[in-house]
Order: structure tokens, then sequence, then C-alpha cells
């Protein structure tokens, strides 16, 4: 199956800036660097959220299974959150705006759609929530030519390297 040809400069969104002749995917550096990141601002997240919860816990006068499963719950799905939005709005969560990397489609070259942001968070989920896979899958992603990890190719995504002047 071959890849479509990439969007003319008309079908890009503005903050893209003009079609590159040549792309250049993002390197296993930058990625760790984006993940990084994006590991401790979850982690921010986690704690934020159990901390909250405490805090609760001692003014109410109790805590049990049902507000443990509770902040599990919220917390989840908070860091869904801080994934998949703006991933799906600007192509980038912090991590990867620090990295200098973008997210984009395989198909359109643009900013990916709601559902490839959601697909391609959940199969990072999986892959994180089995450590070692994800380290195998890390490693099989960096013998591609793309850089394209199993979320992203669940996504129909990849990741590029932006230029030194992009915002």
């Amino acid at each position: 199956m071959r890849n479509p040809p990439p969007p003319s400069d008309r079908e890009r969104p503005p903050h893209l800036g003009p079609a590159a002749p040549e792309t250049r995917f993002a390197s296993m550096g930058r990625r760790l660097l984006g993940f990084l990141v994006d590991a401790v601002a979850a982690l921010a997240v986690n704690y934020a959220v159990m901390f909250g919860a405490v805090a609760l816990a001692r003014t109410g006068g109790g805590f049990g299974p049902v507000e443990a499963a509770l902040v599990v719950v919220i917390s989840a799905l908070l860091v869904a959150a801080y994934h998949v939005v703006p991933t799906w709005l600007a192509g980038r969560t912090l991590g990867k705006w620090i990295a200098g990397t973008l997210v984009i489609s395989v198909r359109t070259g643009s900013t990916p759609g709601p559902g490839a942001a959601v697909v391609r968070f959940l199969v990072f989920a999986l892959c994180m929530a089995v450590f070692p896979v994800m380290l195998l899958v890390a490693l099989v992603s960096m013998g591609t030519g793309r850089m394209r990890a199993l979320w992203d190719s669940a996504g129909g995504t990849c990741v590029i390297r932006l230029p030194a002047q992009h915002p």
C-alpha cells in the first residue's frame, strides 16, 4: 500500500507552515526527551489528585475502596486528557513541544483527529501497562526508517521534527 502524497500548502493548517520537500522524522533521542517530560507531567497530575484525595479524606473522616477507585479513575482520565487533547488540537503535548516534535496524521499531514489521538493514546497506555512490551516496541520502532512505534501505526500517525524557526 502506497502512502498518499503530502498535502499541498493550501490544505495544511497554518500552524504547520508550508509543506517541506522532505519530512524529517523525530529521532529516538527527541522522542525519549518528549516521553520523559510527559512522564513527569503525568506523575505531577497523579500526585496532585492523590494529595487532594488524602486531604479530603482527612477532613471528611474516611477513605474507603469506592473513594480509592474514584481517585484512580479521575487520575487516569486526567492523564488521558493530557495526552489526547493537545495531540488532537495542536499535534503535541508539553513534552513534544520541549523536544521540538509534532504528531501528524500519515494520511493528511496535519494534526491527528480526535479518534486517531484516542487510539494512539490507548495503545501507548496498553504498552506502558506492560513495561517490557513497551521497551520491545520502542526498540523495534528504531529499526524503521520512520521511527514509528506501535501506537503511531495504530493511530495512523508519525512524529516529525519541527524546523528550528517553528513556534
